[in-house]
């Protein structure tokens, strides 16, 4: 079994933080932040938890060219500790709904620094069926 990647590219909603969900635009990731200066922003995207085999794969939410995070909640709630230096996040989705929402409130980079990686732009997200690996289920492998 080979890991499956499902992008999130489009269908984020993007405005400044703080406002209410009604000022969103809707944004395609990775982006390019404009040189502005936008202050502190959210991003939010809807998502609905892909169909998969709880006993053979695991749900990784994994998030790469992401300097600039401060915070990153699932559903309402925390989902990892972050810090705006970090770069790539991959976090096991234990508890997912059929129906998700995901918030990031981001920083975005000043112009001239990238977001990571060797591109200028921001967020590639993506939802990632992971096979388990056996060895690490086997309980005979933990001694």
């Amino acid at each position: 079994m080979t890991e499956h990647r499902i992008r999130l590219r489009g269908g984020w909603g993007c405005c400044a933080a703080g406002l209410p969900e009604s000022a969103e635009q809707r944004v395609t990731l990775p982006i390019r932040f404009s040189p502005d200066g936008l202050g502190r922003i959210r991003l939010t995207r809807r998502f609905g938890r892909p169909p998969f085999d709880h006993d053979r794969q695991i749900l990784i939410l994994q998030l790469d060219q992401v300097a600039g995070i401060h915070c990153l909640l699932l559903n309402g709630q925390p989902i990892a500790g972050v810090s705006p230096d970090t770069l790539r996040y991959e976090i096991q989705l234990d508890h997912s709904r059929d129906r998700n929402v995901l918030v990031l409130e981001i920083e975005p980079p000043p112009p001239g620094v990238e977001a990571g990686g060797n591109s200028a732009e921001w967020g590639n997200v993506a939802l990632v069926l992971r096979p388990i690996d056996p060895a690490s289920s086997d309980p005979a492998s933990s001694f």
